[in-house]
């Protein structure tokens, strides 16, 4: 028999399940919490306790996909034997988050306007971070860090102040004018 906490994290998991499934199919807005409860099999009810709302489901929902991608970029750091290992396990979860991004703003609808601004703003985040740790990482080993090699062999982007900042290398050397410059 299971525990009464056992119930309730099948009913969350159940909930979350569903909510994804019928945000993929009909977009946020076009998702209500019956369906979101009818699809799990459970009451509206479960839902507000659980959540709150529908905006408390969709930040679960978001908390559950960063978490999952911490743990796969965790696990491909925690395998890496060398700076320039890690530096490349970096690089590539940085082109696949870019290209799903652009894969998913590609296929999702207007309803998802906001969803995947703050879906984008988390993923700048992560990048952000990935490139203070690179940054750390460089300055901790000196001028022969292998990471300090790859940004030198990096070509240069122009100097245009309408151009973003996309790649973790340009991200990387932003940060390395800026505390150049505040020195």
């Amino acid at each position: 028999m299971a525990t009464q906490g056992e119930r309730r994290a099948d009913t969350r998991r159940r909930l979350l399940t569903a909510a994804a499934e019928l945000f993929a199919e009909r977009g946020v807005d076009g998702t209500s919490i019956d369906a979101i409860a009818e699809r799990a099999d459970r009451t509206s009810g479960a839902v507000y306790d659980h959540f709150g709302g529908k905006d408390g489901v969709l930040f679960a929902l978001l908390d559950t996909w960063v978490e999952e991608l911490g743990a796969v970029i965790g696990a491909e750091l925690a395998t890496a034997t060398t700076l320039e290992e890690r530096l490349g396990v970096l690089t590539r979860e940085n082109k696949k988050l870019r290209s799903d991004l652009a894969g998913y703003e590609r296929t999702k609808s207007e309803d998802w306007n906001e969803e995947r601004r703050e879906n984008a703003l988390l993923r700048e985040q992560i990048n952000d971070l990935a490139a203070e740790v690179i940054t750390m990482t460089a300055a901790l080993e000196g001028p022969d860090s292998p990471i300090v090699k790859a940004l030198a062999a990096a070509p240069e982007k122009p100097a245009d102040p309408r151009d973003k900042i996309t790649s973790l290398a340009d991200r990387v050397k932003a940060l390395q004018k800026a505390a150049a410059s505040a020195n």
